[in-house]
Formats: structure tokens, C-alpha cells, sequence
């Protein structure tokens, strides 16, 4: 989660290889392809803020039963400061 906020309510998702199977004589990389509309920064925004949600309802959850280490509970709090940040910002 933290390595997609960086500058992920910027950019656009959608990106990825083709499905497809690479035909014979093709490189095995290819350059990514958009698939389907480019969202907007605010719908980016949104999908983290979702994402947010998940991970806080995951760590409430095993939070009381003692499964989640400093490191997880550091690493949720540096992902929620950055998440406040973008949304102090002003498109």
C-alpha cells in the first residue's frame, strides 16, 4: 500500500500487458497498453482511499488478537500520513 500512494493519485491505472500470449518471434516484453478509459485523480484517489479502508479493516481485526508487529503499525501510519496529504491537496 505505501509504495502505491507514491504518486498514485497522479497517475493513471489502467496500464498493463496484453493478455495474450506473446506470438512466436515477439519479444517477450512488451510496452504496457491502456486498457480501457484513463481515470481521473480524484477517482485515483478514491481507489486508495478504499485501499485505506481495507488495511484498516484488516489491523482492527488482528490487532486484539496480537498478530500485527511495530513494523505493520509504522508502516500503516506512514501510508495514512501520506493519504492525508493527498487529500489536503487541491486539484
Amino acid at each position: 500500500m505505501a509504495a502505491a500512494l507514491e504518486g498514485a493519485a497522479s497517475e493513471e491505472p489502467g496500464m498493463g500487458t496484453d493478455a495474450q500470449a506473446p506470438q512466436a518471434g515477439s519479444a517477450m516484453s512488451r510496452e504496457p497498453q491502456l486498457i480501457g478509459k484513463p481515470m481521473s485523480s480524484a477517482a485515483n484517489l478514491a481507489v486508495l482511499l478504499r485501499q485505506a479502508q481495507w488495511d484498516l479493516d484488516q489491523m482492527a481485526f488482528r490487532l486484539p488478537m496480537g498478530e500485527v508487529s511495530t513494523d505493520e503499525r509504522d508502516k500503516l501510519a506512514d501510508m495514512l500520513t501520506r493519504l492525508a496529504a493527498l487529500l489536503r491537496q487541491r486539484e
